[in-house]
């Protein structure tokens, strides 16, 4: 409970600075596995982020998961406090609240990311305690080849007391002037139990003058589909 006291301290609003809106963004996707399991997921995803002072700013985002083959859901919101070097490094620190149907867990963890011409790569170290206790680590980040077109990658892994999760995907954007950016990305979840290939395509809405925020999401489900 005092790390979710934290949290919401963080998105309270700060009088003694002046905060500014830096961007925000909303998405939609479909997700499924394409094994002989078939498991699909519809996600509903959303961002804001403000500049309180200098080079500091506070993110909060939130995502659900509905897993309509198991009459299931996951929830996250998050907020992350950012630090911005100006020499095209961020690194930050997160916490969270993370839902899965009736197990709750506190998530919380550092991130770090470098942004270059054209590209960017972000990493996490994070931690998952309460119903569903999990170690995780990952990294994403995507190349553009031309205004409208960038490729993506993640990779992440976890481990807990009885099982280990990881996840390699690929992906590409295209980004509409003006307007939506729509996606898919291909890859494989695996735990224990097995693999599987997944799919996934949505379309997300940018808005703001660095439009989107500077981290990716941090829930469980969002990190390792489905889990």
């Amino acid at each position: 409970m005092k790390k979710i006291a934290l949290a919401l301290a963080l998105a309270a609003p700060l009088p003694a600075f002046a905060q500014q809106f830096t961007g925000a963004e909303l998405s939609a996707e479909l997700s499924y596995t394409t094994g002989s399991d078939v498991f699909g997921a519809t996600s509903y995803t959303g961002a804001m982020e403000f500049q309180v002072a200098g080079p500091f700013s506070v993110a909060g985002d939130f995502s659900f998961n509905g897993y309509r083959a198991i009459d299931s859901n996951a929830r996250n919101f998050t907020v992350h406090g950012i630090y911005d070097t100006g020499y095209d490094i961020m690194g930050g620190v997160f916490v969270g609240f993370d839902s899965f149907d009736s197990s709750d867990s506190t998530v919380y963890g550092v991130e770090g990311k470098f942004n270059m011409a054209g590209a960017s790569l972000q990493g996490f170290l994070g931690y998952a305690e309460g119903d569903r206790d999990i170690k995780m680590f990952g990294f994403d980040g995507d190349f553009s080849i031309s205004p409208e077109i960038a490729v993506t990658g993640i990779a992440a892994y976890g481990t807990r007391d009885d099982d280990d999760l990881a996840r390699v995907g690929f992906g590409g954007e295209y980004r509409f002037a003006q307007g939506p950016v729509a996606y898919g990305e291909i890859g494989r979840i695996s735990n224990d139990d097995g693999s599987e290939n997944y799919l996934t395509v949505g379309a997300r809405v940018a808005l703001g003058y660095t439009p989107g925020t500077s981290f990716s999401r941090r829930g469980i489900a969002d990190i390792f589909r489905g889990y």
